[in-house]
């Protein structure tokens, strides 16, 4: 039995042992087979000037501890931590030597080095005017774009002039010329040169008037400057180049005549704030402001005129004024008269500003206005002949300005940006197109078409006004009126019309329409009636010097629309069933600062008893806020009222609302 195992246990030893041997002899055998040095690149090319890096790693991807060598250093070198930088033209062989498992391997990479490439150009700016305290960048261009090193050194022939960074940044010190020069650091001694002209600025006061007169010829300057000084002195320019800004000052009344003059800005100042002292006392201090006069004659270019006060331009044949910006920093009155112009305008003015643009023989090819509330432009036609007319191409009115439009025009926006603008067009307007919200547009001239996709609209077209089409894509927006207006088309919603003798289409998607003050479906026709004019009512007296209107309106037609009172002495008569009431309306003046020309408007119960109070009241059902309430008699029935000329007043009458169809002179 011991015999048995024994045996059995020697099988066992023997087993273990043939098992271990074999796989001793595998590992040995395995690492003969594999162990090696890998290095990153086997081979590269390069340009001499140029490096690169070698990493030598074994066979399971960890780092080795190697020898670095050159078949040719002067071809390439390799650092000991295996950075190849080349330095001339050929083949070098780089060899790492390292041990894996004490056993020395070795890998080789070849390193091809083609030439190195030089900058072969270097290009800058064209020659320069500057002015002093400006800064440029010299924009250097190096080619090829492969070159091996493309550094520039950047120097000035004059550091009083011109001052010059390493990295190119140029900046006008004083007048002067000076070159920069940028030459490559690569040993090709390329490089480029740049002349660099540093202007004079002038500056004129009243020390420079002699007789009466300044006068500058034939000079380039940075920046001129002319100070209110120089009083009501001829300022005469001729032949003069302003690379810079020509600033001028208000309050002053010299005149500026512009000769074959090249002139990049204009930029005028606003000292009309500024304390001064009285220069009589017969006039407001207002009056006493005076504004220069500019005048733009024989081929002279501006390309902008930037002004925030008062000015009169005047532009002659083959002049060109680009762009005149007019920007208004502060509330008040600004006045600015332009003669001849041809351009851009561009206004934007401060809130309770009061802008009036008086145009003479001028095309304005687009004009932009921008205000807040309280803010007013007018814009008018000072033209007395046919030829001394005015036009506008395209005129956008932008926030809660208020305009008034007496010049032609041929587009007139209302921007998205707008809410509660308005504009009041008392010239042809071809087409009138309204994205803002709230706006107010009242028309007395002619207007082709109005299309409005804006919301709480109104439209108002008074009996001298004319329009083609509305179009009404907003909601709840109205159009009224005794003017004229052929067609006009529904397609939002909760909207009225109400303007006789128009033609009114509702869309298919239209709900909530309010037609002649009834309430139609969407879909379909509608035509209203012209006004009903009864033989019988007129009358109703009135007082000396007054006038009866000739059509009279009873209170059981509810017509609707603002009333204008246009003339003095005019007396309108209105039938209520049996109570008359009469407008008397008689002239009064006040004092500075309210309005001129303003009426007390008188409205009584003629006969029977009337009812009280009689409102005063906007379109939109709000007070007038046009209007002032001076006295409300209940026994009486009366009700005074004060406003100025264009005031718009609707009168209600025991909940109905009427009003003449006409007023007559």
């Amino acid at each position: 039995m011991k015999r048995k195992y024994s045996r059995i246990t020697a099988y066992i030893v023997m087993l273990v042992m043939i098992i271990a041997g074999i796989s001793m002899n595998t590992g040995i055998v395995s690492a003969k087979e594999s162990a090696k040095i890998n290095l990153s690149k086997t081979s590269v090319t390069i340009t001499a000037g140029a490096s690169t890096t070698l990493k030598a790693k074994d066979q399971n991807g960890k780092a080795v501890a190697v020898k670095w060598t050159s078949s040719n250093t002067y071809i390439a070198k390799v650092s000991t931590k295996g950075v190849v930088t080349a330095f001339n033209k050929g083949s070098v062989t780089i060899t790492a030597t390292g041990k894996i498992q004490g056993k020395e391997y070795k890998a080789v990479c070849t390193v091809k080095v083609n030439p190195s490439v030089k900058v072969s150009s270097i290009t800058m700016k064209k020659a320069q005017e500057m002015i002093i305290g400006d800064k440029i960048w010299a924009e250097e261009v190096v080619l090829p774009k492969n070159a091996a090193n493309k550094t520039l050194k950047f120097t000035t022939s004059n550091k009083k002039v011109v001052s010059v960074s390493a990295l190119g940044e140029i900046k006008a010190v004083a007048p002067g010329t000076a070159t920069i020069t940028a030459a490559a650091m690569d040993g090709s001694k390329k490089s480029a040169k740049m002349k660099v002209t540093v202007l004079n600025n002038l500056s004129l006061t009243s020390k420079d008037v002699i007789d009466g007169k300044i006068t500058v010829s034939g000079q380039v300057y940075g920046n001129v400057s002319i100070d209110n000084s120089v009083g009501e002195a001829q300022i005469n320019f001729n032949k003069l180049r302003i690379a810079g800004t020509l600033n001028l000052e208000n309050n002053a009344g010299y005149a500026l005549n512009l000769n074959e003059c090249d002139i990049k800005n204009v930029n005028v100042k606003d000292l009309s704030k500024q304390p001064q002292t009285r220069l009589s006392y017969g006039l407001s201090l207002a009056d006493e402001i005076k504004i220069p006069v500019i005048n733009v004659t024989g081929n002279t270019k501006i390309n902008i005129i930037i002004t925030e006060t008062s000015i009169k331009i005047i532009q002659g044949d083959g002049s060109e004024v680009q762009e005149i910006k007019l920007d208004a920093k502060d509330t008040g009155n600004i006045s600015l008269s332009l003669e001849g112009y041809k351009g851009a305008l561009f206004v934007s003015a401060a809130s309770n500003a009061k802008v009036d643009i008086n145009m003479k023989a001028c095309e304005i090819t687009s004009l932009s206005a921008q205000g807040t509330t309280g803010q007013s432009l007018a814009l008018n036609d000072a033209g007395t002949t046919e030829a001394e007319k005015s036009t506008v191409g395209s005129l956008t009115v932008t926030g809660q300005l208020a305009a008034v439009v007496n010049v032609t025009a041929a587009t007139l926006n209302i921007d998205a940006a707008s809410n509660g603008a308005s504009v009041t067009c008392n010239k042809p307007v071809t087409t009138i197109n309204n994205a803002g919200q709230g706006s107010s547009i009242i028309v007395t001239s002619t207007v082709g078409n109005i299309v409005s996709t804006g919301n709480n609209t109104t439209v108002h077209v008074t009996d001298s006004g004319t329009v083609g089409t509305v179009l009404s894509q907003g909601n709840q927006s109205t159009i009224t009126g005794d003017g004229t207006v052929t067609n006009v088309k529904i397609e939002g919603n909760n909207n009225s019309v109400d303007v006789p003798g128009a033609t009114v289409e509702v869309g298919d998607n239209s709900n909530g329409t309010v037609v002649d003050g009834k309430d139609v479906e969407p879909g379909g026709t509608h035509e209203i009636p012209q006004p009903s004019n009864p033989s019988s009512g007129g009358g109703g007296g009135g007082g000396s010097g007054s006038k009866t209107v000739k059509e009279t309106v009873y209170a059981s037609d509810a017509k609707s629309g603002p009333a204008t009172v246009k003339v003095e002495g005019v007396t309108i008569t209105i039938n209520n069933l049996a109570n008359i009431f009469k407008f008397e309306v008689e002239p009064i003046n006040f004092d500075f600062p309210y309005p001129k020309d303003n009426y007390i408007i008188v409205v009584k119960a003629v006969n029977g008893e009337g009812y009280n109070p009689i409102q005063i009241k906007n379109k939109d059902g709000s007070a007038a806020t046009s209007v002032y309430y001076i006295k409300v008699d209940s026994d009486a029935g009366t009700v005074t009222v004060k406003g100025n000329t264009t005031s718009r007043i609707t009168v209600r009458i025991g909940g109905k609302r009427i009003e003449p169809t006409k007023v007559y002179e």
